[in-house]
């Protein structure tokens, strides 16, 4: 006759590991979303430190990734962009862009 001691304990210990389970997920999501965040802002920072050249000027205020835990997106100050060669120069506020974690296409048709 199997004993109820026995099943109490194999019932505790599968929650016990699903619980283990759930924070481990959960910090390696997080782990993955602060690396990419942190991809991201460099690429930004490589990306307007490229396009600066001879007649052309380029700026986010601040570039940093926020939306931790359902969205990741770009956030700056304030943008700049100057091509002296062309006459052309633009100012503006605030920029911000964002893509849902769990659908990072939507929005596109």
């Amino acid at each position: 006759m199997p004993s109820r001691k026995r099943a109490k304990r194999s019932f505790s210990r599968r929650f016990l590991l699903f619980g283990l389970f759930i924070v481990l997920a959960i910090l390696a999501y997080t782990g993955a979303w602060f690396y990419a965040a942190d991809t991201l802002e460099r690429r930004t920072i490589t990306a307007i430190e490229d396009l600066n050249t001879n007649q052309q000027r380029v700026n986010c205020e601040e570039p940093t990734a926020r939306g931790y835990p359902f969205r990741i997106g770009l956030f700056c100050r304030s943008v700049f962009f100057e091509n002296a060669g062309e006459g052309i120069s633009v100012s503006a506020g605030a920029f911000r862009s964002a893509a849902q974690v769990y659908q990072p296409t939507r929005g596109r048709r």
